[in-house]
């Protein structure tokens, strides 16, 4: 769930079956935990790379759907405030 212009990458990781279980008891005695990853698959379907397109914007979620939401929210945001892309209003419902 981190964005691109983050230096560390951060999951969200919903406790559902054995490994994701033993997951979360892993993180919760270490700080860090290093792992693989792959990915990713499938496609947002608007069109974040023209900075001109989208001034306003709601996002709507809901439960772990909030992950890629709050990156693109959070990447919104760092280009805004690094005066890259002119956003208006970001309006974020989960």
């Amino acid at each position: 769930s981190s964005s691109p212009h983050e230096e560390v990458v951060t999951m969200h990781i919903k406790a559902l079956g054995r490994w994701t279980r033993r997951l979360v008891k892993l993180a919760e005695k270490q700080e860090e935990v290093f792992f693989l990853m792959e990915g990713p698959y499938g496609k947002l379907m608007i069109e974040l790379e023209n900075e001109h397109r989208y001034k306003m914007m709601l996002m709507v979620c809901g439960g772990i759907g909030v992950t890629p939401m709050a990156s693109i929210a959070n990447d919104l945001l760092h280009e805004h405030q690094s005066g890259r892309r002119n956003v208006k209003k970001i309006k974020f419902v989960w």
